[in-house]
């Protein structure tokens, strides 16, 4: 057997290191549904204005990106798309939602939907902030 270090994972890599670890937890963890979630505006020909990609998983609403074109800022549609991902996900059976976000991104926008940081890591990736953040449902 040899380590191996890299700076390039290729997919093979990450499906058979992902594949290895849902395997071992597939008996000890509770099995819950897991659906993809995505909230999109599209624009003329289909193009993306605005987007949230997520999932939600059991009772748990993960929001891994929410992005709003810079002309369409502060015109409510972050506000929609956010809006709209939480119904979906309280239809789902979802009581709770979790994101990340940097001090740079929208830890106020977030905050002023509900949203209470769990937890912030300081100097991250080396000086900034990076918000953890929850809200129940």
């Amino acid at each position: 057997m040899e380590l191996l270090v890299t700076e390039k994972i290729c997919p093979e890599d990450e499906k058979a290191v992902r594949s290895g670890l849902l395997e071992y937890n597939r008996e000890p963890m509770e099995q819950a549904e897991c659906r993809d979630l995505g909230v999109f505006l599209e624009g003329e020909g289909g193009s993306k204005a605005a987007g949230l990609i997520g999932y939600t998983h059991g009772k748990w609403l993960f929001i891994k990106w929410l992005w709003v074109d810079a002309p369409l800022r502060g015109e409510g549609v972050g506000s929609r798309i956010l809006q709209q991902a939480e119904d979906t996900a309280r239809s789902r059976g979802c009581t709770h939602s979790m994101l990340d976000t940097f001090e740079f991104q929208a830890p106020g926008f977030y905050q002023k939907y509900g949203y209470e940081t769990l937890f912030a890591l300081e100097e991250h990736p080396a000086t900034g902030k990076h918000y953890f953040l929850t809200k129940r449902l």
